[in-house]
Formats: structure tokens, sequence, C-alpha cells
């Protein structure tokens, strides 16, 4: 009875939990990005970088995903 309680409340906190990872990665990206341009990287040269980083990271699950739908 307890485990179930647990296991209920974990899965009832979880969008919270998901939502502050998001803000944690949102503040990391936003630090980077800072810290490029500041360095002096052009910032077509960065939105150049950042798609081509999300394309081949997303890639893969497309893929897979797309393969067992078929």
């Amino acid at each position: 009875m307890c485990g179930a309680k647990v296991g209920n409340m974990v899965h009832k906190a979880k969008p919270y939990v998901l939502t502050v990872g998001l803000q944690f990665g949102m503040a990391g990206t936003y630090l980077f990005t800072m810290a490029s341009l500041n360095h002096g990287m052009s910032r077509l040269v960065f939105i150049v970088y950042r798609n081509a980083i999300a394309a081949l990271a997303l890639a893969p699950f497309a893929l897979i995903f797309e393969r067992c739908y078929n």
C-alpha cells in the first residue's frame, strides 16, 4: 500500500520535474549561446550549427519511429 502511494506521487510529480529540467536545459542553452556570441561567433553561423546539430540529434528517432510504422 505504501509503495502504491509513492508511485502515485511520482506519477503526479512527473510534469513538474520535467518542467524544472526543461528550464535548466533552456538556461544552459542560453549561457552557451551568449558565450559563443560574445567570443565572436557570427549569428548566422551559430544558427546553421544549431540546426545541423538538432537534425543529427533527431534523425535517429525519426528513422526508428518511421520504420516501426511502415
